[in-house]
């Protein structure tokens, strides 16, 4: 068995299954998609690109409200977990985030996902 398929000794996760999760959940999805794309994102960006593909509206229409709702489930549940699953690296002080990953599986995974959303 390969090594990106296997369980960790400590209990964690494998590369196939965090990729999997990453990707299990339409927010963290999105954010992904942007990301890829452009390298990185500032938090308050981020949550306005979510809200307005969330709703499919433009973003001078987005309310702060909803901004900073998305911004406070992006901040305490979705960038920690890619964070901890050595997706993307996040800086909380400067809200900055950035993709870091490099696992092939995840890059395969992200580009089937993005073709059957489209």
């Amino acid at each position: 068995m390969k090594e990106s398929h296997k369980i960790h000794e400590d209990g964690g996760l494998s590369l196939l299954d965090r990729s999997l999760r990453a990707l299990s959940n339409q927010n963290r999805r999105y954010l992904l998609y942007h990301l890829d794309e452009h390298g990185d994102a500032e938090l308050d960006e981020l949550s306005r690109q979510l809200v307005a593909r969330e709703s499919d509206c433009s973003l001078s229409s987005i309310s702060e409200e909803d901004s900073k709702r998305i911004q406070a489930k992006l901040h305490h549940e979705h960038l920690p977990r890619l964070q901890d699953y050595g997706i993307i690296d996040y800086d909380e002080r400067q809200g900055d985030i950035r993709l870091t990953h490099s696992s092939s599986v995840f890059t395969m995974l992200l580009e089937i996902s993005k073709l059957v959303e489209d």
